[in-house]
């Protein structure tokens, strides 16, 4: 897949948003699972002989907060109990986790995540409990905007007449991070909701099958379409994308 990606000259894209732009960044993201094996016994009666699971997945969210404090600045972590028990009077022999763990670059990322497992260790240690660490989704790389791409696909989208808003500091995560650590891209937005809109929401939805979102996304596909030919024709525009590939690298929005 590796190979096939490097024969790609550039690559771009559109995700709905409450705003347009071309230039944006995002975080990295790893997607962890806790499963935690106790050892189950009625609740109301010898209890000394059971390990509940699930105190070890609610001690591990305690530790992660008491961690947050020494995260670097941009590092989120938030998930879910997955699984917690089946009855309230058995002590859980099963609990699982399943969280995301956010930073700014790979290195950082790498950091926090080895943190926050030694958290669901120790409160595996704790409540003598075992547990298994598994990644359940791929691990997201940051977005690397190319920022002659962008340009050239913002002009393109001023031609068609759309208002074009500051670059955006993302905080979500995208696999088409991973693409812009081999090939120059752009992970660019288009405006279908109104300012204010949350991402993810039912008002989002609503607004995703609004005639105004199908306008803009035939705008968008517009401007792709335009930004591909004006690649294709103008070998200079070509050149300076892949210059600024082999020039920034691994690098990001302020580089």
């Amino acid at each position: 897949m590796l190979d096939e990606i490097k024969t790609v000259d550039a690559a771009m894209m559109f995700h709905p948003s409450t705003r347009t732009t071309a230039i944006c960044s995002n975080l990295c993201r790893e997607a962890i699972e806790f499963e935690f094996r106790g050892r189950a016994v009625h609740a109301a009666g010898e209890t000394w002989r059971g390990v509940n699971a699930l105190e070890a997945a609610m001690l591990t969210f305690s530790a992660i907060n008491a961690l947050r404090q020494h995260l670097r600045p941009g590092v989120l972590v938030h998930g879910i109990i997955a699984e917690g028990g089946e009855a309230p009077n058995i002590i859980p022999d099963r609990a699982v986790i399943r969280l995301y763990v956010r930073a700014k670059t790979p290195e950082e990322l790498e950091e926090a995540s080895e943190r926050v497992k030694n958290c669901a260790r120790g409160a595996a240690l704790a409540t003598g409990a075992e547990v298994k660490i598994r990644n359940y989704a791929n691990t997201y790389l940051n977005m690397i905007t190319n920022m002659t791409l962008a340009e050239a696909l913002e002009r393109n989208l001023r031609a068609l007449g759309v208002e074009i808003d500051e670059s955006r500091e993302g905080r979500g995560s995208t696999d088409m991070g991973n693409v812009s650590h081999h090939v120059p891209a752009v992970h660019a937005y288009i405006k279908i909701a109104p300012e204010g809109t949350p991402g993810h929401s039912h008002e989002f939805a609503e607004a995703a099958v609004s005639e105004e979102a199908e306008k803009m996304i035939l705008i968008g596909a517009k401007a792709l379409a335009m930004t591909v030919i004006d690649l294709l024709t103008k070998p200079e525009l070509m050149r300076r994308v892949e210059f600024e590939k082999v020039v920034r690298g691994r690098g990001n929005l302020d580089a």
